[in-house]
């Protein structure tokens, strides 16, 4: 999804809990190296781009009664976690299983006036 910044905030947040460092170098690393990229690319780039995010699609089928959740969530409820959300199934890394549209939206800062 190209959100580079985003990925250095997680990974700065996961050193401040103690995260196992070898990792997150290697993936510090990377995601500069891709951020590098897509600076270059735009640089170059002539034509100017509107900051256009994608809306996401969810990974798995839709539950019938609520179709921005994935069915291979559900719901439950005991003692040692409250209410709480949980899957059904092995999750891949970037699987969508909930799609939430914001509840307050604000234009971008630059946008503003």
């Amino acid at each position: 999804m190209q959100r580079f910044e985003d990925c250095l905030e997680n990974i700065r947040l996961a050193r401040e809990s103690n995260y196992p460092g070898e990792k997150l170098n290697q993936r510090e690393k990377e995601v500069k190296n891709a951020l590098a990229k897509a600076r270059n690319k735009n640089a170059s780039s002539s034509k100017v781009t509107p900051d256009v995010v994608e809306e996401p699609e969810l990974s798995y089928a839709a539950k019938e009664n609520a179709p921005q959740v994935a069915n291979c969530l559900e719901l439950r409820k005991n003692e040692q976690y409250g209410r709480h959300v949980v899957t059904t199934r092995k999750l891949n890394v970037g699987d969508v299983v909930m799609i939430e549209r914001p509840f307050v939206t604000v234009l971008k800062d630059s946008l503003r006036y």
